[in-house]
């Protein structure tokens, strides 16, 4: 079932923004008995896990995988990172000689 976020909310391990589109999926995992502490395995359907409260239903055919339209940009800390990761790298390249005394 194809849904779109309407406020922010979270689904399969990921953030999910307002007006991003995306797939709900039968699910398994386990439950446990709260009397007797058992588990059992468990398969919620994509309208168990749907929730009225972030998400609104979308068809298919209008379903567009991305925020606004558009791709989403990464978040500026994401941006940082790869900066400081290239910045360490060339600084490591450029470093002195280490037999100048």
């Amino acid at each position: 079932m194809k849904v779109r976020a309407k406020e922010l909310g979270y689904y399969d391990e990921k953030r999910r923004r307002p007006g991003e589109v995306f797939e709900l999926e039968e699910r398994e995992g386990f439950t446990r008995n709260e009397n007797s502490g058992k588990a059992t395995k468990k398969v919620w359907s994509a309208e168990e896990q749907f929730s009225e409260k972030w998400m609104e239903k979308v068809d298919a055919d209008d379903a567009v995988d991305e925020v606004d339209g558009e791709e989403e940009e990464p978040h500026p800390r994401k941006k940082l990172k790869k900066k400081a990761k290239h910045h360490k790298a060339v600084e490591s390249e450029e470093s002195p000689s280490e037999d100048v005394l």
